[in-house]
């Protein structure tokens, strides 16, 4: 008794070595706990690739080849490790021929992907930009109808992996989300998926999208916020904030067109199109203490945006000219139905108002949604430059960020390439 009232006595008298001991056996605690239940996922994957590995092969038959293709800089340097660590076993176990290739610079993967045959299936080990310089590199090819039937797998090692969700889901756990991922290549099951060919100037060099293109002053906040994860529910202020104060305007004016695939002279028209002078706002003396915002007058200038023409079936000219905060063409995740859709979203008047919309949004409180429109082909006429000084709002393909905006004709597609998706499972699956 003497005893546990000493230690008591100790505990008390050193209280706060004592909240710091207590602290660090408690973060030790959870660690290994995590650490346990990581290996146990690792080791139940791991039986289930040695079941695929001991399937007995014919002797006239070889190997399933695979070529993985892998960004060691994706996930800010750590994607070789989690490779090794969280896939390349699983696919090793399976007896699968693992062709590694590491790429080092921009567009080398794209470059490779010119060149390469004899292989059974191409594996993606990266992020978005990954993801769409292989499939940019297949669908350039003179010879695509001899590998586009060639399935491509997924393995997300990137920050955003906006194809992966799409494909798996989003698991809170990273390690049995790798895994799945992994197996989904070891089962062997596929489906085809949509994909968007974006023409600009250089009209023999297209570039291809399989999730998303973005514009608007609400998407340069919205992708950038999340590195803002340190001010909770602050970021949206401060991102909405910072924009402003960078000078890149609220709403954004373009002009947009359908076009059938023999047109070519909507780069022309653009060329010759005259920029359209920005509106000017009389400022007060306590201007000076707020960010500039470039709004223009849309109840003037820009018109209401029609969708009848936008949907049309008569391929008009892209002479209709509209604003907006907001712009996401997207491919559908319909099977039975072919198009792209197209959501807008209308302009703000005041930047306070743009400000109040970003802090909404980053609370997660209820806003207005954007207007959803389904289309086969879009063209998106930037509006030019009025000075080199001027700020322009970036343009994001699969979330890859393109900060001169040139124009562009976007093309639906349908179902040009197969990708391996996971089995359905039970909820006992491990």
């Amino acid at each position: 008794m003497a005893g546990l009232y000493k230690i008591a006595t100790t505990l008390r008298n050193n209280w706060k070595k004592s909240v710091f001991g207590v602290a660090v056996l408690a973060w030790g605690a959870n660690f290994l706990h995590k650490r346990q239940k990581t290996e146990l996922i690792r080791r139940s994957y791991c039986q289930i690739a040695q079941q695929f590995g001991a399937q007995p092969l014919l002797p006239h038959l070889r190997a399933r080849r695979v070529t993985v293709f892998l960004n060691p800089a994706a996930r800010h340097g750590k994607a070789q490790s989690l490779y090794q660590t969280n896939m390349a076993p699983y696919l090793h176990l399976a007896g699968l021929e693992v062709q590694l290739v590491k790429t080092e610079r921009e567009g080398e993967a794209q470059d490779y992907m010119g060149v390469l045959d004899d292989t059974d299936a191409i594996i993606i080990a990266g992020g978005d930009g990954t993801v769409r310089e292989v499939v940019t590199g297949i669908l350039r090819r003179e010879d695509y109808h001899k590998i586009g039937h060639i399935p491509i797998g997924v393995l997300p090692l990137g920050t955003k992996n906006t194809l992966a969700k799409k494909l798996f889901g989003d698991d809170e756990d990273e390690v049995r989300w790798m895994a799945e991922a992994s197996l989904a290549i070891l089962e062997g099951d596929m489906r085809q998926i949509d994909v968007m060919r974006i023409k600009g100037e250089e009209k023999d060099k297209p570039v291809f999208a399989l999730s998303s293109i973005r514009y608007g002053s609400l998407n340069e906040v919205e992708l950038k916020k999340d590195a803002l994860w340190y001010l909770g529910p602050l970021r949206g202020v401060y991102a909405s904030l910072r924009s402003l104060w960078k000078g890149i305007p609220i709403n954004v004016t373009f002009n947009y067109g359908i076009h059938e695939e023999t047109n070519e002279e909507w780069y022309l028209q653009y060329k010759s199109t005259p920029a359209s002078p920005a509106s000017t706002q009389k400022r007060r003396w306590w201007s000076a203490f707020v960010p500039k915002s470039r709004i223009p007058n849309v109840s003037e200038s820009t018109p209401t945006i029609d969708y009848e023409k936008i949907t049309s079936e008569a391929r008009s000219q892209p002479n209709t000219e509209v604003a907006t905060s907001f712009l996401l063409l997207s491919c559908n995740d319909d099977k039975d139905r072919k198009f792209l859709r197209l959501k807008l979203r209308e302009t703000f008047s005041k930047w306070y108002n743009f400000v109040q919309y970003c802090v909404q949004r980053a609370s997660l409180l209820p806003v207005s949604s954007a207007d959803d429109v389904e289309i086969t082909e879009f063209t998106l006429l930037p509006q030019p430059k009025l000075d080199e000084n001027t700020a322009t709002c970036s343009l994001y393909i699969d979330n890859e960020e393109f900060s001169e905006v040139m124009p562009i004709c976007v093309h639906l597609l349908p179902r040009r390439l197969t990708v391996f998706v996971p089995r359905p499972r039970e909820s006992s699956s491990p």
